[in-house]
């Protein structure tokens, strides 16, 4: 609608396709490295070593041929990267992003090891809802006050950071404060966000490239936000294959069960079903409860190294708030392109 449908074909046939097959398979297989690593295979392995290695060098590659090729329709301007409004408010967003998609897989099974039980699954169910919900009520909130955006980042990123590192302090009884402390940091991460992905389409230096610096925005938020929620997942499997045999075989022996049997109990609490636990040998009622606080315990243990991770990306984040962009200045009714389904190019209408 920009530019006319007679652009179509010109820009499909300039279109970045070794860039975009560079960053793919770069994206692909470092992230497929950072998984695989302390859970499929050892992190000495050739296959994590490799596939890392691999994958950052293709993304360093595709840095270089960006910045260095000349294109005429770029995947990633690098020019944009010039601005320092723009890159810490793309910062600032993908790390509340990050916060959003970890929390949508931690928060869950948060709940569902540490707090359903005794509960039906309905309630396991709301209670899984809460991270969701507070992103969006934050970004509700932060819909309201568009002045002293630069202030206001600085305010809600630092509450929300620290309450999602305060979470590190649940345990399998405290059930009220990991919701409410779930809710508080989802909800201020959420007012970040939805500020700084306002901000990164009014601080770019000209307005009529602001579909290219929200589509890099976006994609960067995705790269920056995926790395932070594998780094987040990996650290909770890793710390799980580490804390589980700590903590459970030897509450279970001490509690009764024979040492033949804590495989099948383990395999029990994965399944949850009837079957699978009349399948354990020697376990009583008594026992099944030891061994069932015990696995709480060490999924406790492990969510508690994750929150306090977030620590490395928080820190970094809080210091890059005080560089954000006061954009009050360029709140104003200039519209600099204007869409419509007529034939034309971008400087037809400049401003109006």
């Amino acid at each position: 609608m920009k530019h006319g449908a007679g652009r179509q074909l010109e820009f499909l046939k300039n279109f970045d396709y070794i860039g975009t097959l560079i960053v793919t398979l770069g994206l692909l297989l470092f992230l497929m490295g950072m998984s695989w690593g302390g859970t499929v295979h050892p992190w000495a392995s050739a296959h994590v070593i490799s596939t890392i290695v691999i994958g950052f060098l293709l993304l360093v590659a595709f840095c270089f041929y960006e910045a260095y090729v000349p294109l005429k329709e770029p995947l990633l301007p690098m020019y944009l990267f010039k601005n320092r409004g723009w890159v810490v408010s793309v910062i600032l967003w993908s790390l509340g992003a990050a916060v959003y998609y970890a929390m949508a897989i931690i928060w869950p099974s948060m709940v569902a090891t540490l707090y359903s039980s005794g509960h039906g699954m309905m309630w396991t169910g709301w209670m899984s809802c809460i991270s969701n919900c507070a992103i969006l009520f934050g970004e509700y909130c932060g819909a309201w006050w568009k002045r002293k955006t630069n202030y206001q980042i600085i305010v809600v990123f630092t509450i929300g950071s620290a309450f999602l590192v305060a979470m590190a302090a649940c345990t399998p009884d405290t059930p009220v404060m990991a919701a409410v402390f779930c809710f508080l940091a989802a909800a201020f991460i959420g007012w970040n966000e939805i500020l700084n992905s306002t901000v990164a389409t009014i601080c770019i230096d000209d307005q009529r490239e602001i579909g290219t610096a929200t589509g890099a925005a976006g994609s960067a938020r995705s790269f920056i936000s995926t790395i932070c929620s594998t780094v987040y997942t990996v650290i909770l499997s890793n710390r799980l294959a580490q804390t589980i045999p700590a903590r459970v075989p030897p509450a279970l022996v001490a509690a009764g069960l024979p040492s033949t049997s804590v495989a099948s109990f383990l395999s029990a609490l994965t399944t949850g079903s009837p079957a699978a636990w009349s399948a354990v040998d020697g376990l009583t009622t008594n026992i099944q409860a030891v061994g069932i606080r015990a696995y709480q315990d060490a999924n406790s243990d492990a969510f508690k190294t994750v929150f306090f991770s977030t620590l490395a990306f928080s820190g970094v984040g809080i210091i890059l708030t005080f560089f954000t962009p006061n954009v009050d200045h360029l709140l104003s009714g200039d519209v600099t392109v204007t869409l419509s389904g007529k034939e034309g190019t971008e400087n037809d209408i400049e401003k109006v």
